[in-house]
């Protein structure tokens, strides 16, 4: 799943319906979410991850972050999301 641009509320009810899609959809453990064309890390952005996380946490899965900036990778650890966000790299 490739996420990208800037990440607002507005967004996140339709990345979670399309995670759940794919969960759904996929025998696999989780989703790798491709993240490197989030390029504005902010408290929007990290919102929505943490709420991509938790859709799939309620169905036994994960998502994994592919290719994070180092911008949203520092902006992670910074709000203590290390581990439950972590990257697929």
């Amino acid at each position: 799943m490739v996420i990208a641009g800037a990440m607002s509320h507005g967004d996140v009810p339709a990345l979670c319906e399309q995670v759940t899609r794919l969960l759904e959809g996929a025998g696999a453990d989780g989703v790798i979410c491709d993240v490197r064309g989030i390029h504005h890390a902010d408290a929007a952005a990290i919102d929505g991850l943490a709420r991509l996380q938790l859709a799939a946490m309620r169905r036994g899965r994960r998502i994994w972050l592919h290719r994070p900036s180092d911008d949203l990778s520092h902006l992670i650890a910074l709000c203590g999301l290390s581990e439950a966000l972590p990257s697929a790299d």
